[in-house]
């Protein structure tokens, strides 16, 4: 992964453009970097009040809320409705099928 730009450099973009006047390309040119940086360093100078980098790694958390079961292990799930009433009880299965399930 890249390392980020200084925080010297950040500073001098952005005090190139909201205390000289310089627009984000023209300072974008005269620093040698991407016009989107120097719109983004300037964009989090003015939300933040610094043009700091964020934070680069670390830990992420799950987008799930809860985690998924062990393998093997059973859940009480309840069918959706779309499932509902398909299955029978196991009384009208026939005798020769109950057997094989058992």
């Amino acid at each position: 992964m890249a390392r980020p730009f200084s925080n010297d450099l950040r500073e001098r973009v952005v005090d190139a453009v909201t205390g000289e006047g310089l627009s984000c390309r023209a300072a974008a040119k005269r620093f040698g970097i991407g016009i989107s940086t120097a719109i983004d360093w300037v964009r989090r100078f003015r939300e933040t009040g610094s043009a700091a980098p964020g934070q680069m790694g670390g830990h992420k958390p799950r987008k799930l809320s809860s985690r998924p079961p062990a393998r093997g292990k059973t859940t009480n799930v309840s069918l959706s409705p779309n499932t509902a009433g398909r299955h029978k009880p196991a009384a009208e299965y026939s005798p020769t099928t109950t057997r094989r399930l058992q």
